[in-house]
């Protein structure tokens, strides 16, 4: 990535039935990476996961919502730079 350039990844977590995601690591290094970490609400979060995307399957949005949740921790607790992006807070103030 070059001085300056910005570039824009979107996944949304857990993406899919894969096992794995990528993380900042993945794009660059700490000095040309930041990471916003756009979140919602985690119980509206699981709410959608359980009624449109698990199709009422609990176990699977228990295991997607445990997915989500462990890679956000590996960035918290990583070397790259990262905020959080609320996602309710920004419909309410629109």
């Amino acid at each position: 990535m070059s001085k300056g350039a910005i570039t824009v990844y979107h996944r949304s977590l857990p993406h899919g039935d894969r096992d794995s995601f990528p993380g900042p690591e993945d794009f660059g290094t700490p000095e040309d990476t930041f990471t916003v970490i756009c979140m919602r609400e985690p119980t509206i979060a699981y709410r959608s996961s359980l009624k449109r995307h698990n199709r009422g399957n609990k176990k699977l949005a228990d295991e997607c919502t445990a997915k989500a949740k462990k890679k956000i921790k590996e960035i918290m607790g990583g070397s790259y730079p990262f905020t959080f992006f609320d996602y309710e807070a920004a419909l309410f103030l629109r």
